[in-house]
């Protein structure tokens, strides 16, 4: 809940007029099925530099809105299941594009 609340809380908050949203069970023979996220919107993205910081605790954008935590707290649930988060530029809608992979268990 944590995670994609406040995935989706940016997603609605950047975007013009669309969010795309696709969860997906990614299938390996000598594991169980892992999950992947995967959150777009056509809002104005950020640049590949952006997409690293936006991922520490307090960065904001620049008129400061937020605080700076949520990304972060993202960053962290993701870590801590031994998840892959990849953020860019969507091919889809141009905006932010996240990507997050969480592996199968043995």
């Amino acid at each position: 809940m944590e995670l994609l609340g406040n995935l989706l809380d940016n997603a609605y908050h950047w975007c013009q007029k669309k969010v795309f949203v696709e969860l997906s069970m990614v299938s390996s023979n000598e594991r169980l099925a892992g999950l992947g996220v995967i959150i777009e919107d056509d809002g104005c993205g950020v640049s590949s530099e952006q997409a690293q910081q936006i991922l520490c605790r307090g960065v904001t954008d620049a008129e400061g809105n937020g605080h700076g935590i949520g990304l972060a707290l993202v960053r962290d649930i993701v870590a801590l299941y031994e998840g892959k988060i990849e953020l860019s530029r969507s091919s889809r809608y141009g905006g932010l594009a996240v990507h997050i992979h969480f592996p199968g268990r043995a």
